[in-house]
């Protein structure tokens, strides 16, 4: 009896240090559908829950920013890229799967959809095999759009490789890819070494940067439609007969879920031990949109919190204002002055000048928006074709700018604001002399063509007089007309 008893001890610690320590591979079922339960996991690499600290939030003080759990977030407005909320958003942290926003958008710039990817060893082998997966094989083919939504609904590791090295020829390609389109966007403290995120000490990236990435990301509707599924399917292929169902349950917009908020619309979510949670989000209320991206957050459920409580903040203390609708130039002495000027300088009549009346502006709510200048600036710094810049300034602050241009068709003189005048070469010339040596050109062909018709038809018109004279010389000297005036000449 003893022995059967030590016998259960030793099998019940075995059971125990396994599960623990994760002996037992983690296998992802892609075929049932999500718990909508807040208790269960989202289909990501696994999560551990740190119940000691906690989201909080001001209800009585909306003006009072709140405090996260994450060691670092932001809030972005995606239209013009002004920054709402900030904790240590450019501090450096690894992203974990927030990584495939920038796998997502190179695929959906670069890629065609309907190209069938070859599925390699590397897909299939080259990543944890307690990591997100959806069971690809090697020699598989797969359509690009639907490995896209196993990336994105799944976080599929395996279908991050396989995008990277059709799109980049290999990883290390991608990841060259990755790092030149995050300097192209402004970001500065991002450095990619795979597409999927799985920890590497030199992959890593900051709030900032990933919220800049997600702006260029929302610009393609394919994006927000992969990272605003919840369900999808990869269809049987070459080696699999089966249909692959693919499941998200993103908490932030299921409305059964104690999480959920009302204007999120989609987002990707992240974890790996050495990043713990990370997660960004989009939400949109009345045609303000926002993104959120939050790093180093203790626990998923407490990243859902932290970023319902920025998206909150954010929305009940800013406002968009448009400071050029109902604006004219002769509001200033001062752009009369740069304006006539700039005219005088012109050997023709007033050019037209367009700018954006929507340019607009995000502040805080108790800011008064008459009080908001708008300033018209010229620099000899100015691009060509541009004449200048409006700024829109508060209390000496610039709070943006928006370009004033025109349609330009030569050298000319242009004004700072100090009187300097200053020589620009037109920056269209080039193209309308392109453009007049091609209309020159159609004109000489146009040409060319009607001196030739006109050239045959007067051959054919000289050919046929020339018939119709030898008809009549011949008709004059034959037999039969002889004969007839014999006749003739008788009869008289």
């Amino acid at each position: 009896m003893r022995y059967r008893k030590n016998i259960i001890f030793l099998l019940a610690f075995a059971l125990f240090f396994t599960g623990t320590f994760g002996l037992f591979p983690r296998m992802v079922n892609v075929y049932a559908e999500p718990s909508e339960s807040d208790d269960e996991d989202d289909g990501e690499e696994g999560t551990t829950e740190y119940q000691i600290l906690d989201t909080t939030e001001y209800p009585d003080e909306p003006e009072r920013q709140p405090d996260l759990v994450s060691e670092a977030a932001v809030v972005m407005d995606a239209k013009t890229g002004a920054i709402l909320y900030d904790k240590n958003s450019e501090q450096k942290e690894y992203p974990a799967s927030i990584t495939k926003i920038m796998t997502c958008l190179l695929a959906v710039e670069k890629g065609n959809l309907e190209d069938m990817v070859n599925i390699s060893h590397e897909a299939v082998f080259g990543i944890e095999r307690d990591s997100s997966h959806v069971g690809l094989m090697e020699g598989e083919q797969v359509k690009l759009e639907h490995l896209l939504y196993a990336l994105m609904i799944e976080s599929a590791n395996d279908a991050a490789i396989a995008i990277a090295e059709h799109i980049g020829g290999s990883v290390e390609g991608f990841a060259e890819m990755m790092n030149a389109k995050a300097e192209e966007l402004g970001c500065t403290n991002t450095h990619f070494v795979n597409p999927n995120g799985l920890f590497n000490e030199e992959h890593y990236t900051c709030p900032k940067d990933m919220a800049l990435i997600t702006k260029e990301a929302l610009k393609y509707p394919m994006f927000r439609e992969l990272t605003q599924a919840k369900h999808s399917q990869i269809p049987p292929t070459n080696l699999c007969e089966e249909t692959r169902e693919l499941w998200k349950a993103f908490k932030l917009t299921s409305p059964k879920s104690t999480f959920y908020y009302e204007y999120a619309l989609g987002g990707k979510t992240g974890y790996v031990k050495q990043s713990k949670s990370t997660l960004m989000t989009y939400a949109n209320k009345d045609g303000m949109e926002l993104i959120c991206v939050v790093m180093m957050c203790a626990g998923r459920k407490i990243s859902w919190k932290d970023t319902r409580a920025a998206f909150r903040y954010a929305y009940n203390n800013y406002k968009y204002v448009y400071p050029l609708r109902g604006y004219t130039f002769s509001e200033g002495e001062e752009e009369d002055t740069i304006l006539k000027n700039f005219y005088n300088s012109q050997s023709e009549d007033k050019l037209p000048i367009s700018y954006d009346e929507d340019s607009c502006v995000l502040v805080k709510n108790d800011i008064d928006e008459s009080a908001i200048e708008v300033k018209f600036m010229k620099s000899a710094s100015e691009a060509p074709g541009v004449l200048g810049r409006f700024e829109f300034v508060y209390n000496g602050e610039t709070l943006g700018s928006t370009p004033i241009t025109y349609d330009y068709h030569g050298p000319m003189n242009v004004y700072d604001n100090d009187g300097e005048v200053m020589t620009v070469e037109d920056p269209k010339a080039e193209d309308r002399k392109e453009e007049v040596e091609k209309t020159n050109i159609s004109v000489l062909k146009i040409m060319a063509i009607v001196g030739i018709a006109l050239f045959v038809a007067f051959m054919i018109f000289y050919i046929n007089i020339l018939i119709k004279r030898h008809k009549k010389r011949s008709n004059r000297y034959s037999p039969k007309s002889k004969k007839k005036k014999s006749k003739d000449d008788l009869h008289f």
